[in-house]
């Protein structure tokens, strides 16, 4: 006789552990098919009955998770335990529609912007790239602006803030300052997850006193000197400046400056 209590385990997203029972009436034996997220404690045993721990860890991931963990008795009869870990899938809210939401005092459009003066048709769409304090916006891969041209602008922005003439946001709209970006890190009035929507990875803030949501996907690249570059974050431009070179840029895990030629996304505030 050789077996699992439970056969099936279902963790959440943030990981965990959970208990099974193993029941052997053999001299020994052994586990099989740990993962870098799954793994088992203790992994060998002898005849009876007694009980290993699974441990999985948190899954940052879009998908979902699985592993079959294999019992196997000295005598080479074997038993499987399926693991499978949730990802947070995000739907659409029911007002999809909507085109704002206020969250910890700052009333934040609910997409990216595209097209300069346009914001793109779903929360989930990266929309284009823009140098800071300019009005022209990229894609990549072929390298396009939005005014035609397919050579990069390697001169340095210049200003002291994100001039209103330079704002690529729609009509009522402008580029957060760096302050209005330091307010979805308040901690006890915003909540932060990572999760994926529509199959778009990414993080949802939400309003710990109304419950409004945005939701800001994670392109993973920005683009400079006229190439993209892929990193594990996203950025978007503040129209705060650094200093004559630099201007500060959100990340999901805080803000930073960076060189002004980069070209980040833009996520707009009410004007």
């Amino acid at each position: 006789m050789i077996e699992f209590w439970p056969r099936n385990l279902v963790f959440e997203l943030e990981g965990g552990t959970q208990t099974v029972s193993v029941t052997v009436y053999t001299r020994r034996w052994t586990i099989s098919g740990e993962t870098d997220w799954c793994t088992v404690s203790p992994s060998t045993g002898g005849e009876g009955r007694s009980e290993i721990t699974v441990s999985v860890t948190a899954n940052d991931s879009i998908s979902e998770r699985h592993t079959t963990l294999i019992l196997l008795n000295s005598r080479g009869h074997d038993e499987s335990l399926s693991v499978t870990q949730k990802t947070y899938y995000y739907p659409p809210d029911e007002d999809d529609d909507a085109t704002e939401a206020w969250i910890n005092g700052v009333l934040w459009a609910t997409r990216n912007v595209g097209e300069p003066g346009t914001f793109v048709a779903t929360p989930e769409e990266a929309g284009m790239y823009y140098q800071w304090n300019r009005k022209i916006g990229w894609v990549s891969r072929p390298l396009l602006s939005s005014e035609g041209d397919t050579t990069w602008d390697s001169s340095m922005p210049s200003g002291t803030t994100w001039e209103k003439i330079n704002d690529p946001s729609p009509v009522g709209w402008r580029v957060p300052t760096a302050d209005e970006f330091y307010t979805l890190f308040d901690t006890e009035k915003v909540r932060s997850e990572w999760c994926n929507r529509n199959g778009v990875a990414g993080v949802k803030y939400t309003d710990n006193s109304n419950g409004n949501t945005i939701f800001f996907p994670n392109s993973s690249s920005f683009i400079y000197g006229g190439y993209q570059f892929y990193r594990s974050d996203t950025y978007y431009w503040s129209s705060t400046q650094y200093d004559s070179n630099n201007a500060m840029a959100f990340q999901f895990n805080g803000l930073s400056y960076y060189d002004r030629g980069f070209g980040f996304r833009i996520r707009s505030v009410a004007d």
